[in-house]
Formats: structure tokens, sequence, C-alpha cells
């Protein structure tokens, strides 16, 4: 029998949407190198199946608990339990618009992570990378014009971080060393570690996709600072992909593993960074998790703690990314522990604060854990622009040889 050849995978016309992620099962190539029975390349197809089911549910986890969150971002904690206390549901269209967005659809969050997704090709090696400076041109682009096929006129919800970059007239073609100029003049310093410098939570809510990469490690700190130059930004969008590509290569994870992430992830800090890392990545492992009320939300002191939607004696987390870190955390020991997609996401939103980007970056951890067949198919089917998305993944799958 000849040797094995992934050729004779994708020559298969009814697995071929799947097997273009067969090349990512270069960790097996001993395996690949025996000779080949029919039952191994059914082993190898129904592989490629899990990855591609689990890695659709990561953007698409991603993009309904971003939209499903729009309508409680920016609550205060009251207002988000008045809101949850008369039931908490998937918006449709029909419902109008909120915040110049229609109900349904997601915000900005996603809005980024299909950018990275437009921004990523394979190289020689069929290691996933992504083109930074075509990643910047396309951020302003999206800033002044949005998607216009979408209907956008401009992009919606852009936080002020990213207004400042993407005003730099050098932004577009050196974005790492703008994002360092820029994080100075907001008081950071990456030598320092000065815990009152900026550290939003833009680039954790895009870098999820970037845990295919088999050499995303680097990929993850080259694309993070294109944006966001802080420790802490870098750290906690490491130990996501940590965690996704663990899930997409094992379809499993449990705490140890997560413990194990941070231990290394966390070398990479300095003093200051690492005492306040340490806080809430303790919050996000320890906070506790009961059975759900009659609206379906987890019961769990994690909110409270945070100070999410009080504005307490904190100074004001509200797109900080240590909270959108200790919230991802939590949400994914909920799922671990049993609790539902829905459930965990809808007991995320109902604390109001930056509601839509907490509930995005968990989801999209959520959804590489359940996948997508597994993700709540009537909130897919109720955002308006389902068959856009479907087709910006499929583009991204088809550019791996």
């Amino acid at each position: 029998m000849d040797s094995f050849n992934f050729d004779d995978i994708q020559n298969d016309d009814s697995d071929d949407e799947c097997l273009h992620l067969a090349t990512e099962l270069k960790d097996h190539i001993d395996e690949l190198k025996e000779v080949p029975t029919e039952k191994k390349k059914l082993e190898l197809i129904d592989r490629a199946k899990i990855m591609l089911d689990k890695y659709r549910g990561v953007v698409w986890g991603c993009a309904i608990a971003d939209a499903i969150g729009l309508q409680f971002e920016g609550c205060d904690h009251k207002r988000a339990k008045m809101l949850s206390d008369s039931g908490i549901k998937f918006p449709t269209a029909s419902e109008g618009m909120i915040r110049g967005v229609i109900k349904g659809d997601w915000t900005d969050d996603t809005d980024h992570m299909v950018l990275l997704l437009d921004s990523a090709y394979f190289d020689e090696k069929n290691i996933m990378r992504v083109d930074n400076k075509l990643f910047a041109s396309k951020l302003v682009s999206w800033r002044y014009n949005g998607f216009p096929e979408l209907g956008d006129s401009s992009g919606m919800g852009i936080g002020s971080l990213t207004a400042k970059l993407t005003s730099h007239h050098k932004y577009t073609s050196e974005p790492q060393i703008v994002a360092l100029e820029v994080y100075k003049t907001l008081g950071g310093d990456p030598n320092s570690g000065k815990i009152d410098a900026p550290a939003p939570n833009g680039a954790l809510m895009r870098i999820a996709p970037l845990a295919l990469s088999e050499d995303y490690l680097d990929e993850v700190v080259e694309h993070c600072i294109v944006t966001h130059y802080d420790g802490r930004c870098v750290f906690s969008c490491i130990m996501q992909c940590d965690i996704i590509r663990h899930i997409i290569k094992y379809h499993d994870i449990s705490e140890e593993h997560i413990n194990h992430f941070y231990e290394e992830a966390i070398g990479i800090l300095d003093l200051n960074f690492k005492n306040e890392v340490k806080e809430y990545y303790n919050l996000g492992m320890n906070a506790t998790m009961h059975k759900t009320d009659k609206q379906g939300l987890i019961e769990t002191n994690l909110f409270e703690a945070l100070e999410v939607g009080q504005y307490g004696n904190r100074r004001d987390k509200n797109g900080y990314t240590l909270v959108a870190f200790a919230i991802m955390l939590w949400g994914l020991r909920a799922a671990i522990a049993q609790h539902s997609f829905s459930s965990i996401i809808k007991t995320i939103i109902s604390a109001g604060g930056d509601a839509d980007t907490n509930a995005a970056i968990t989801g999209a951890v959520i959804g590489a854990y359940v996948g997508y067949n597994c993700l709540p198919k009537d909130w897919i089917n109720g955002t308006p622009h389902k068959a856009w998305l479907d087709k910006k993944i499929d583009n991204f799958l088809n550019r791996t040889k």
C-alpha cells in the first residue's frame, strides 16, 4: 500500500469541507508515517471534523454571546437586574435597533474578530499567520465604513484607544510602533508595569482564532501589540489561546490544565502586574457557582467581587481586560461543570457593565469547549447576517493548504 497522503483525504468530496483542517494534525505525524488502513483514514477524518466543529464554535460562540449581551451593555447592576428579572431572550431584528445596531446583530467585538480572520494567511509550512499591517488597514477602513455589504455606514462601538490608533497617520504602516507611542501617552510604560496604565479588553475580544496557529504564542503577542501594548492584555490573550488550543487539540480541558497555562504565562509579566493578575485569576478560579434560578441564571459571587456594573472603590473596571479574563475563567469552569452555554452567557450579561464584550470573550472559549453543533441554534439563526459570517469562516478555513 502507498504511504499516507493528505491528498487522499482532500479528494474525498463528501468530506471536503472539514478536511482543510487535516494538515493541522501534524502532532500525529508518527501515526501518519505508518501504513494507513481505511479505519485510520476515517479516524483522521473524524478528528478533522471535530476540530472544524470546535473552531466554528469559537467564532459563533463569540458572535451570539456578543449579540445577546448588547442589551445589557453599560447597565449598572440595578438596571441589569431589572432587565434580567423580566427574562432574557435572544433579540430579533424585528424588534428594531439598540445603540445603532439591529437587535440580534453582533457588535464591534465580533467585527474585529472577522477583521483578524480576513487578515490571516497560511505560510509555506501551513502555519496560520496574521498580516498585522493588513489588519491595521482593515481596522481603519472598518472605523470609517464598517462592513458596507451589511448596510454599515461606519464601525459602531469604537473604543477610545482604537480611536486614537486609527486616527494616527502612521498607524497602517507602523501599527506596533504607533500602538506603543499611544500607550505611553496614556501613561503606560512596558518596562515599569504601571498598574494605572490602560489595559482594555479590545485585543482579548478578537484574538481567539489565533489558537489555530502552530506558532500561536508568537503570533498572539505580535498581534496583540498592534493595538494593546500592556502586559496584562498580552497575558490574557495568551491564556485564552492556550485554553482554546488545548480544547481544539485534545477535545477537553481541566482546571489543572488551566493552572499549568497560568504558571507558564505569568512569567512574561512585571512583578506589579503579577500581583494584580494573580488577584483576578484567583477570583475567576475560585468564584462560586450554584444551581440556576427560575430565570436560568447561575448563582455566583463573582460579579459582586469584580464590582461589575457597580463602579465601587476599585478604579473603573468597565472594559478592563482582567475583569473579562476572570469572567472567562469562571465561564469555562461552569461549562466543565456542565452548565449550559445559554445559562453561562445569560448570567454574565445579567451583571451589566461591559456585558457584550465579557460575554463574547467567554462565548469564544465555551464555543470551542462545546462545539458549534451544541450552541443554541435559535440564537445562531436569530442573527441577521448568518450566511455572511459562515462565508467569512469558510473563506478563512479554505486558505489552508
